[in-house]
């Protein structure tokens, strides 16, 4: 297309590509479905250009029709040459939505490891780049990561400025020819191409074979994570040894090595064309003429051979040396973890001998012992209780034994039981509420840790039960005949939910998810249960019946902090159903705040 000279051309040569291209997605779809794992890795690998994301008429991708044949090996294998999962059919569907069996969903849904591409090493130096007004024109060019650029010379390469152009190298393809063995031609993926020459050096064949191998190995890089459609991120550590030295020397023994083949290859040829001559029956002094030169250029590239091979054994020989400096160094480093690990070794059986001998003196610690301490009694039984005086000791003395040897006699206490706790109660003037709360503004009261001292011996279920403290202002309510007062009344017993909250700061334990709670007040005419409906948001639910009324709601509460204020918002509806009027009344709890005295 570069060197038609007509619009008819391009279009011709555009359709041919075209049409090319259709035949081998068809052939590529026609292969997944068919379970060819082989023929796909060929045509991937062999075929530039393809688009691995290709869909046929009903939009299904490679790797639908992989998932509705069960071609569990196939799907694999697309995945880990980054197919994209995510393409939909004409009907919506993802290709796990059309799997076979739950092995194929498995397989699309976990997403198997993909193919490790290394970073191609940096690669630059000067060549002679050809312009269409200018011609030849030496510029630094510099491969980095899949792209080519151009820099007017080595220092501006150094510190990345001043660049001149630059190109992506995703589905390029390198070209040589034979009329110019110096020259490379690439051809980019937009269509466009760049014309470029070495030196005319001694031995630019060999240079010219490491750009080569450096254009194909970036050329596939950048190939590779544009289809995969992810940033390329650097997760190379700092080594004992830098591998740039060793990379180049890999470089020019690689290409040493490629270079060595091509002259082995001609003087193979040589030698054949030799042995025509030699074998023919009519031998001149024409042809033995012919004969001397040949022998001579033999000898020629025979020297070209040896030097070859020689500069690829020094090449092959430092990298040997690298090699066998990096294994001391990280022979020296282990030979280092191995001499930490010994010395925590010790330090750990150091320290579990200590606690031995911790354990041990605290074993042998004086204990006190009694003959009714020594004895445990059941609280159901019926031989140990307060009306069983027999079971008391008689005597008026308590043994104690010291060290299991030593007996010390003493008075016993006159009395029986305990007047006080054994540990004595915390006091909430020891804790400063406030210097608690105060790393907490904006959050929730029901996320933040409490000292326990601060919580009340009751659960939030419990203490919604003190909504009945003024249960008879609703039997009033109910015996009433004029609507008004009802209402009054009424009013009276919802604000009457608020006094218990007079003075009091303590938070009330967070009810489980299912708990419950009853109670039963015959003497003042009613029965109230209570219960966690939920836990995330927390939301308790009620229901009071007596003898005329029903009185049900939902509680929803809401505590937040403000730096100088508590704020208690108690969402939810509460309603008082009154069976003799039919009527139903319906409120919601008012906001609450606690503000911090000055």
């Amino acid at each position: 297309q570069d060197m038609a000279k007509t619009h008819h051309i391009i279009d011709m040569l555009t359709a041919a590509d075209n049409t090319e291209s259709l035949r081998l997605e068809s052939e590529f779809l026609r292969a997944a479905a068919a379970g060819e794992s082989e023929e796909l890795s060929q045509m991937l690998s062999h075929t530039r250009g393809l688009n691995i994301n290709a869909q046929d008429s009903y939009g299904n991708s490679a790797l639908h029709l992989a998932a509705m044949r069960g071609h569990g090996a196939v799907a694999v294998f697309l995945l880990q040459h980054c197919i994209n999962s995510n393409l939909k059919n004409n009907l919506g569907q993802l290709a796990s939505d059309v799997a076979e069996n739950a092995k194929i969903k498995q397989i699309l849904g976990l997403q198997p490891i993909k193919e490790i591409h290394s970073q191609p090493q940096r690669f630059e130096g000067p060549l002679l780049k050809k312009s269409r007004f200018v011609g030849l024109k030496q510029v630094w060019m510099v491969l980095e990561r899949g792209v080519l650029s151009y820099f007017q010379n080595r220092g501006d390469a150094s510190t990345g400025s001043r660049r001149k152009g630059m190109k992506y190298l995703d589905e390029a393809k390198v070209l040589t020819t034979k009329t110019d063995s110096n020259e490379i031609r690439i051809k980019f993926s937009d269509g466009s191409s760049h014309t470029l020459q070495l030196e005319s050096l001694n031995g630019s064949q060999v240079t010219l074979q490491k750009w080569l191998n450096a254009l194909e190995e970036h050329i596939s890089f950048s190939t590779h994570y544009t289809h995969q459609g992810k940033d390329i991120v650097d997760n190379t550590a700092d080594d004992i040894v830098s591998l740039g030295t060793m990379q180049d020397s890999l470089q020019n023994a690689q290409a040493h090595r490629i270079h060595l083949e091509k002259q082995a290859n001609a003087f193979r040829q040589y030698i054949e064309q030799i042995s025509e001559h030699i074998n023919e029956d009519n031998k001149t002094r024409g042809s033995l003429v012919v004969t001397t030169a040949d022998l001579r250029i033999v000898t020629a590239q025979s020297s070209e051979i040896v030097k070859s091979s020689q500069e690829m054994c020094q090449a092959l020989n430092h990298c040997m040396v690298l090699l066998t400096q990096q294994e001391e160094l990280r022979q020296l480093q282990l030979r280092e973890e191995i001499e930490r690990c010994r010395m925590l070794q010790d330090s750990l059986h150091t320290l579990a001998a200590e606690h031995h001998e911790l354990e041990k003196s605290l074993s042998r610690r004086p204990s006190f012992l009694s003959s009714m301490d020594e004895e445990f009694f059941d609280c159901d039984d019926d031989d140990y209780g307060l009306n069983s005086v027999e079971n008391f000791p008689d005597a008026h003395t308590q043994e104690m034994v010291m060290d299991g040897a030593n007996h010390i006699n003493s008075e016993s206490v006159s009395h029986y039981g305990r007047s006080s706790l054994p540990v004595p109660m915390f006091s909430r003037s020891d804790f400063s509420f406030w210097s608690i709360l105060k790393q907490c503004i904006g959050k929730e009261l029901s996320k933040i840790t409490m000292p326990v001292v601060f919580n009340e011996p009751l659960s939030f279920i419990q203490r919604l039960a003190e909504y009945m403290e003024y249960a008879p202002l609703i039997e009033k309510a109910a015996k009433c005949d004029n609507p008004v007062e009802r209402m009054e009344y009424v009013a009276a017993f919802a604000v009457s939910a608020l006094s218990s909250n007079w003075g009091r700061i303590g938070k009330p334990f967070n009810p489980l998810l299912g708990e419950t709670y009853e109670l039963d007040r015959p003497d003042l005419g009613f029965r109230f249960i209570g219960e966690q409906v939920s836990h995330h948001p927390p939301i308790t639910a009620f229901n009071a019946e007596g003898n005329s009324y029903t009185f049900h709601g939902s509680i929803q509460p809401k505590l937040k902090f403000w730096g100088k204020s508590v704020e208690i918002n108690p969402k939810g509806v509460i309603t008082l159903n009154l069976h003799k009027y039919n009527e139903s009344y319906t409120w919601q709890n008012v906001n609450c705040v606690i503000h911090m005295s000055s």
